[in-house]
C-alpha cells in the first residue's frame, strides 16, 4: 500500500487549496487514498483529478476501484504530461535522521542548517527557474525552527 498516505495528503489539499470545506477535502482525501491503494505502484497510481471526479460521482456503484472499467480506461488513458509550471519539494530530515541517530551516526546539530540549506535551494531554483509563487517546500518544524 505504498503511497495511499501521500494520496490522502494530496487529496486532502487538492480541495483545502480550492477553498472547500472539510466535509469536502476528507471525501477528495478517502477516494485518493482508496485510488492508490486498489492499484499498482506508488507515483503512477495517483489518480487525476478526472479520475477523482468520476470515482466520487459513482462511489456507490464501485466497490472495487480496481475491476471497475471505467476508472481503468481513464487512468490507462491520463497522458502525465511533465509540467515545469511548479516545483514541489518535500523533506523529511527527522525521520531519516532518527534511524541513523540510533545507529549512532547522526548529530542532530546539524539538521537545523540542513534545513536552511534546502530552503536556500528551493529559493535559488524558484529564481533560476523564474517559478515565482510556484513552488512549495514542506518540512516538518522539528529541528531548526526558529520562530
Amino acid at each position: 500500500m505504498l503511497g495511499a498516505g501521500d494520496a490522502f495528503s494530496a487529496g486532502f489539499l487538492s480541495g483545502w487549496l480550492r477553498g472547500e470545506d472539510y466535509d469536502a477535502c476528507c471525501r477528495y482525501a478517502n477516494a485518493c487514498g482508496a485510488l492508490v491503494v486498489s492499484r499498482h505502484g506508488c507515483a503512477p497510481a495517483m489518480p487525476t483529478k478526472v479520475e477523482l471526479d468520476h470515482y466520487l460521482a459513482h462511489v456507490d456503484a464501485i466497490p472495487r476501484p480496481d475491476r471497475d472499467e471505467t476508472l481503468t480506461r481513464l487512468h490507462a488513458g491520463v497522458r502525465r504530461a511533465r509540467r515545469d509550471r511548479a516545483l514541489h519539494l518535500r523533506v523529511r530530515p527527522s525521520q531519516p535522521a532518527l534511524r541513523s541517530r540510533a545507529l549512532g551516526r547522526t548529530d542532530e546539530s546539524r539538521l537545523p542548517a540542513l534545513k536552511r540549506l534546502f530552503v536556500r535551494a528551493v529559493e535559488e531554483t524558484e529564481a533560476a527557474r523564474n517559478l515565482h509563487g510556484r513552488v512549495g517546500l514542506l518540512c516538518d518544524d522539528r529541528y531548526g525552527r526558529t520562530r
